[in-house]
């Protein structure tokens, strides 16, 4: 068993998390590299892919959020 079976339905929030933060370090990383070049507006769009690249990765929390949301308001 991995933490995934375990977590049951947070499986895709854990896993959501999981990539954003890999992303995150990532970017930081690259963006760093890139400043320390001399390269400070390279770095600022990396760090802008990055942000539009975790808001893609959380559409699907917020689709989830919204069914819920619209369960609830139906009641």
């Amino acid at each position: 068993m991995n933490t995934f079976t375990l977590a049951g339905d947070g499986a895709l929030y854990i896993e959501t998390m999981l990539k954003g933060l890999g992303a995150a370090l990532i970017t930081g990383l690259c963006a760093s590299v890139c400043r320390e070049c001399g390269k400070g507006s390279l770095a600022d769009l990396v760090e802008l892919a990055g942000k539009l690249e975790i808001l893609l990765l959380c559409l699907p929390l917020i689709r989830s959020v919204a069914k819920t949301a619209a369960a609830l308001l139906s009641l």
